[in-house]
Parts: structure tokens; C-alpha cells; sequence
């Protein structure tokens, strides 16, 4: 599988089903914590990259925790792990 766009340098839908770094679609944070840890730098990387290179593509962005803690400090958390992502993926030029 390649792990980068090969044709003019971008990404194509295509690229999501066979891309390497674009089929990796799951991060995984330490506990109580939602900032992105450095191993999964390259995957936000490369799916900010689609999201310039295809500026009508969406993606859904979705924090996640495990059950323990309240419901509403994990509903919390999960917004803040998706901020993250969210945050780091505009920063790298992602709209």
C-alpha cells in the first residue's frame, strides 16, 4: 500500500481506500487526557492533508472514552479529544 498521494502530489478520494496512512482512522489518547500524543502525529497529518487537498470532503470527528468517570465528565473529555484533533488538523491548513 502507498503511504503517500503519487498522481500530482494530492490526495483522491480513491487515496482513502488504499492509502496506508489514510486507512488509519483511530487515535488513542493516555488516560484523562485529550491532547494528541506525538505517535499520531503523521495520521492527523496526512488526513488534514485530504481534507486541503479536497476542500468539499467532510469528516466527523469523534472523542471517545472508556466507562469510567461520570457520564458527564466523559462526555467532556470525548469533546475535548475531538477538539484536539480538530484543532491540530486546522492548524495544519484543514478547514
Amino acid at each position: 500500500m502507498q503511504t503517500a498521494p503519487v498522481s500530482n502530489g494530492k490526495f483522491t478520494p480513491a487515496d482513502l481506500e488504499t492509502n496506508a496512512c489514510l486507512l488509519k482512522r483511530r487515535i488513542y489518547f493516555n488516560f484523562n487526557r485529550a491532547n494528541i500524543k506525538p505517535e499520531y502525529d503523521d495520521i492527523v497529518a496526512c488526513h488534514a492533508k485530504y481534507l486541503v487537498d479536497n476542500p468539499g470532503a467532510r469528516v466527523t470527528l469523534q472523542g471517545n472514552t472508556d466507562p469510567r468517570g461520570s457520564r458527564e465528565y466523559n462526555l467532556g473529555l470525548g469533546e475535548r479529544r475531538a477538539n484536539s484533533v480538530e484543532q491540530a488538523m486546522e492548524a495544519l491548513g484543514a478547514q
